[in-house]
């Protein structure tokens, strides 16, 4: 099925309500004071999880988005026991904010799951540690969080007997990016390229950041697949997947001048979706460009 065709017929279905009890499990959201990010942690503390991580740019905002997740389930807790919820300052902006952030994770007793949700759509054109913004907070430091966040998870892993999960939020709209732009720079200056602003297309920025995210997905998949069959005991299994859920009614488009729901669909069914082989090559040769950033910054491998 064409990507169009999927955007379509998920945006036609619903799916269910998950009937899991999340019981003695953590689990960590970030951008978790708006949109997504709080919905999910709404249904987490439904689904009885026990500790909740909120992410969120500032404390101020966390702590907003806690009474807001307590208010919304008072009423239908049922004698519940409440979750806990544990606030934690996470500015994607920032590569010393994200380790800082990780670090905090250490101290958790657990970590059953991330939802790596925080993300921005821009239109103009700013730098964040010297690279485009949308590309730094969609895919670099995103990125950088899920390589810093994998040894806490396997710490888990082998504590509890048990297999993390790893969800990355991503978009059908990498279909509509236009691929050539991740196809044809210099092998270690895809990101350089991008973030030179006498050549950024920033209309379709938000587009092209998700190709990155979902064909970086597929190879951390590879990566810890591979670190888990070598080394089962030290490198347990870790469930990695890329979410796509669809056009949703949230304040991602805040910086748009127009923000209505309605014209946002519209310019996505206006495009046509762009792949070639060109994007495999990229994601086989192209990935050490991204790879390298993680690592350095993080210090360590996968």
């Amino acid at each position: 099925m064409s990507g169009v065709g999927q955007f379509i017929r998920g945006q036609l279905s619903t799916p269910p309500k998950p009937q899991v009890d999340l019981t003695g499990r953590t689990i960590l959201v970030t951008g978790a004071n708006s949109g997504l990010g709080l919905e999910a942690a709404k249904l987490l503390a439904q689904l009885n999880c026990d500790t909740i991580v909120l992410a969120c740019r500032s404390l101020t905002k966390g702590e907003t988005a806690k009474q807001t997740i307590l208010q919304s389930i008072s009423s239908s807790s049922g004698g519940r026991p409440q979750a806990t919820f544990v606030v934690f300052e996470l500015d994607l902006c920032s590569f010393s904010s994200v380790i800082a952030f990780s670090e905090r994770c250490k101290d958790l007793p657990r970590l059953d799951a991330a939802i790596l949700n925080a993300g921005v759509d821009l239109q103009e054109f700013t730098l964040a540690e010297g690279y485009e913004t949308t590309l730094t907070v969609n895919v670099i430091s995103t990125f950088l969080l899920a390589t810093l966040l994998i040894p806490i998870m396997r710490g888990s892993a082998k504590k509890y007997s048990i297999t993390p999960t790893l969800a990355i939020v991503g978009s059908a709209v990498h279909f509509a990016a236009n691929d050539k732009d991740l196809a044809t720079p210099a092998e270690g200056q895809i990101f350089k390229t991008l973030s030179d602003p006498k050549k950024a297309d920033m209309k379709g920025r938000y587009f092209l950041s998700k190709l990155p995210v979902m064909l970086l997905v597929k190879h951390l998949a590879s990566k810890l697949t591979k670190s888990a069959e070598q080394d089962p005991n030290n490198k347990a299994l870790i469930v990695v997947n890329n979410v796509a859920p669809g056009l949703c009614k949230t304040n991602l488009f805040q910086t748009h001048a127009d923000t209505s729901t309605q014209s946002r669909a519209q310019h996505h069914r206006a495009i046509e979706p762009a792949w070639s082989a060109d994007v495999g090559a990229w994601c086989y040769g192209g990935k050490r460009d991204s790879w390298a950033v993680f690592e350095r910054v993080s210090g360590q491998k996968v």
